[in-house]
């Protein structure tokens, strides 16, 4: 059986949360507004997420910062020619590296397996 442990946590540090929670509220609503909601919001977003730390390897929090380059990088250089093909871009970048490197960019085979 586990235990339940409470900590205490220094006011300023509740503060500082409470006004980022607050801000994150404000931006999320005002961007709602602005650009609606629907049930699938977040999808896109997530695949592209998933590629970015494929990409780089999992458990390497520098190279899920380069595959997120990488995959910015692919969609800004492929959308000039059409939007779609940005997309298949960034998902023919991800297959690619699954084909070279198995385990990513910068991770580690233990780390993939």
């Amino acid at each position: 059986m586990t235990d339940i442990m409470l900590t205490t946590s220094a006011p300023e540090t509740v503060s500082v949360t409470g006004i980022a929670i607050a801000a994150a509220t404000l931006a999320g609503t005002l961007n709602a507004v602005t650009t609606g909601v629907y049930p699938t919001l977040g999808a896109l977003t997530l695949i592209f997420a998933f590629g970015a730390v494929i990409i780089g390897g999992l458990g390497s929090l520098w190279g899920t910062l380069a595959g997120g380059m990488l995959l910015g990088v692919t969609q800004v250089l492929v959308s000039p020619v059409s939007v779609p093909y940005a997309t298949l871009g960034s998902q023919l970048l991800f297959l690619v590296v699954l084909a070279v490197r198995p385990h990513g960019l910068f991770g580690t085979p233990q780390a993939a397996g």
